[in-house]
């Protein structure tokens, strides 16, 4: 897996908010570029200033 990190609001930088496969095993071919996010990590997602 790989490991993502966030810069908040306050230019702090929070470490390993989300995860992703970037080659999937074989039998989860649909999981690529798909990217999940630890919700104990955040309280709320903006994709280009919009809430997600």
């Amino acid at each position: 897996a790989s490991y993502w990190s966030g810069v908040l609001k306050d230019g702090s930088l929070r470490e390993d908010i989300a995860w992703s496969y970037r080659d999937p095993i074989a039998e989860m071919p649909r999981i690529k570029g798909l990217i999940a996010f630890y919700p104990q990590a955040v309280d709320r997602i903006h994709l280009d200033g919009q809430p997600v």
